[in-house]
């Protein structure tokens, strides 16, 4: 499984989605945010619409900065694979509110799944595809 999480900052002092919520909804545009482009994005966008919560979008190009900005509490929250924010995890930088895959990976074995927590926006259904050109042989395909 590739395990996609939801973590925040350290600095933004909460160790669960319920103090998050409530302090995102206590301080409306003070806090930031940002995902991996695609579905991670996409399915945070809606958790915030849902649940109404006004968090400012912070656009990176690249994943490196995004994370050093995570761990020094330039933005807040971040939605990405575990891969990713596993060594902030592990450093204390950052701190994992939710998986968001159906069910809980090995790595974050006590960290509830989105579902569990009553947010079904926030799982990720993920699939796989191959492709290829139009003129592939029906031999190859």
């Amino acid at each position: 499984d590739f395990l996609q999480t939801f973590g925040v900052s350290k600095t933004v002092g909460v160790k669960d989605m319920a103090a998050f919520r409530a302090k995102a909804a206590a301080e409306p545009g003070k806090m930031n945010w940002s995902a991996t482009q695609g579905l991670p994005h996409m399915l945070f966008g809606a958790f915030l619409r849902a649940a109404k919560l006004d968090l400012s979008y912070v656009p990176y190009s690249a994943l490196g900065p995004a994370l050093q900005d995570l761990g020094q509490g330039r933005i807040q929250a971040y939605a990405t694979s575990f891969a990713s924010l596993g060594p902030l995890f592990e450093s204390g930088d950052a701190i994992p509110l939710a998986v968001l895959n159906a069910s809980r990976g090995p790595q974050l074995p006590d960290v509830p799944t989105a579902r569990e927590l009553g947010l079904p926006e926030l799982t990720v259904v993920s699939f796989n595809g191959f492709f290829g050109p139009n003129e592939m042989s029906a031999a190859t395909v």
